[in-house]
């Protein structure tokens, strides 16, 4: 059984610390007059000089336990870092804490998984969890990808014919598919170019850059209450993801030549997650001069989860898992194709 406590005693608790703590500087006080005495004796310092500053040194420490203690840290506004890594970023704005009941939700479990076939094409999936801790303020919210480190001719359509794409078509057209089953909290999904800089304005830039792609979640209210957990999963299909052809980076076809092979996909966080699953796939066939690695944005690494050798058939599949990842936080998985830098440690096909 777990002891709850009350604002109120906590409150209690406070004072009667701050009431401790000015006794224990009432009597260090005492002490520091005596030592005053000393100086005055020994160097001829002015009496009335030393006693002003104690006081105004005993004042400040006691204005300081006073803030500490009544007043809470103010949330800091969330930062649009745009990294351009073939990122899906989740970009509401929230406070940086730890503590999920704050927030208006949080994710119990974060999923995406990036699969790469040897084309260059790509579906990347994402399946969550949503705990609703106040179902009043949850209305919406935002995701963006972002493409221009793919093939030089890839650019999104509109996400009205992304969303008609047959899922048949998946491994070679462009696509976009929510799964919605009959108590979805997803109401319906409105392509919208909101600004960075804010969130209620349209960014008429990016409204006419084909290589991003912004689009909003809307919430059905009705079927949501608070501390209910709901499931959302999402899938897109971009070809050319990635500037390879057969397996190789081509930087011909590459809207970035100087990536040199060099790959990468990222999650930017900011909301509070538990649990972060995060996978890449590459089609058996595809040759790489690094593995993939897992960094956070202070160069952390990630040790990897687990590398699935029953999908190794079809697919070579790295595992990586991220616990509570701080606020702010660029998760980033980056490889090497085969064809950067004209080094191949493999001949052939």
């Amino acid at each position: 059984m777990k002891n709850i406590i009350k604002k109120e005693d906590y409150r209690s608790i406070g004072i009667n610390l701050l009431s401790s703590l000015l006794w224990q500087i009432f009597l260090s006080l005492f002490a520091s007059l005596k030592l005053t005495e000393f100086f005055v004796y020994k160097f001829r310092i002015d009496k009335d000089f030393i006693i002003t500053l104690i006081f105004i040194v005993v004042e400040s420490l006691i204005i300081l336990v006073i803030l500490k203690l009544f007043f809470k840290n103010k949330p800091k506004d969330s930062e649009n870092k745009d990294d351009k890594d073939n990122k899906d970023e989740l970009v509401n704005n929230i406070s940086d804490n730890d503590n999920k009941t704050d927030y208006d939700f949080y994710f119990k479990d974060y999923t995406k998984h990036v699969t790469i076939y040897k084309n260059g094409n790509g579906i990347i999936m994402n399946t969550f969890s949503i705990c609703v801790n106040n179902y009043e303020n949850f209305r919406e919210f935002k995701r963006k990808i972002n493409v221009e480190d793919g093939k030089r001719d890839t650019s999104f359509p509109s996400l009205s014919k992304m969303k008609s794409t047959p899922k048949e078509k998946r491994f070679e057209e462009y696509g976009f598919w929510v799964y919605k089953p009959h108590d979805s909290i997803i109401n319906r999904t409105i392509e919208k170019y909101w600004s960075d800089n804010d969130p209620d304005a349209i960014d008429n830039i990016l409204q006419h850059n084909n290589k991003e792609l912004r689009w909003v979640f809307e919430i059905a209210r009705n079927k949501i209450k608070n501390k209910d957990v709901h499931k959302i999963s999402y899938a897109i299909s971009v070809p050319g993801l990635y500037p390879i052809e057969k397996g190789r980076f081509l930087k011909e076809i590459a809207n970035d030549p100087e990536s040199d092979g060099v790959a990468s996909s990222s999650i930017h966080v900011e909301h509070y997650i538990e649990k972060i699953k995060y996978i890449v796939s590459f089609e058996e066939g595809i040759k790489l001069n690094k593995e993939p690695e897992c960094f956070t944005v202070n160069g952390k690494k990630i040790p990897i989860y687990d590398f699935d050798i029953e999908e190794g058939v079809f697919y070579n599949k790295y595992i990586f898992i991220i616990n509570k990842p701080s606020y702010g936080t660029n998760i980033i998985i980056k490889w090497e194709f085969i064809g950067g830098n004209g080094m191949d440690k493999e001949g052939g096909d």
